[in-house]
């Protein structure tokens, strides 16, 4: 069979291309944990989704964040109220307030992963954040990833930072 120069050229061009739709990540649309998300994925749907928090009703961004926490994450930080009061907590607000971010090498180690994370705001203004997170087990989250945590990183001394919640002074 015999192929003109510009059939080549078309075939080639497909055969480079399906490999790049394949790791083309589309995930950000998914709004609640799948089997199918790769760790990266789920990072990246929680990213778009608290970049776009301040678009959306009734924190919708957040509630999306939330559907991604583990259960073992969700017993501590939920329910939702008290985890959009807490990402509303001064050391995280960035994450509300980010227009973009860059990420580091995702670590992954049998059913857990680790993905380093630098949010930075109109203003330069940058902060770390470690998203850890791990394969479920139980139903109904079986072979999902979702996040067990996210600790912001003081880059000085690549330790967490402690969050320092205050009452107001009513007097």
């Amino acid at each position: 069979m015999r192929c003109s120069i510009p059939n080549l050229i078309l075939i080639a061009t497909l055969c480079l291309a399906i490999p790049l739709v394949a790791q083309r990540v589309t995930a950000p649309d998914a709004a609640e944990p799948d089997p199918s998300l790769t760790p990266g994925q789920v990072i990246t749907i929680q990213l778009d989704a608290l970049r776009k928090n301040r678009d959306m009703a009734n924190d919708g961004g957040i509630a999306i964040t939330f559907n991604f926490a583990s259960p073992a994450n969700r017993r501590m930080t939920g329910p939702l109220p008290r985890f959009i009061q807490m990402l509303k907590n001064p050391l995280y607000t960035i994450m509300l307030n980010f227009d973009r971010y860059e990420t580091g090498k995702i670590e992954r180690e049998g059913d857990k992963a680790q993905q380093r994370v630098t949010l930075i705001d109109a203003e330069g203004n940058k902060a770390i954040f470690l998203w850890l997170l791990s394969k479920q087990s139980q139903a109904p989250y079986e072979n999902c990833w979702m996040t067990d945590s996210v600790h912001r990183i003081n880059p000085d001394h690549e330790k967490p930072l402690v969050a320092t919640l205050t009452t107001p002074d009513r007097t």
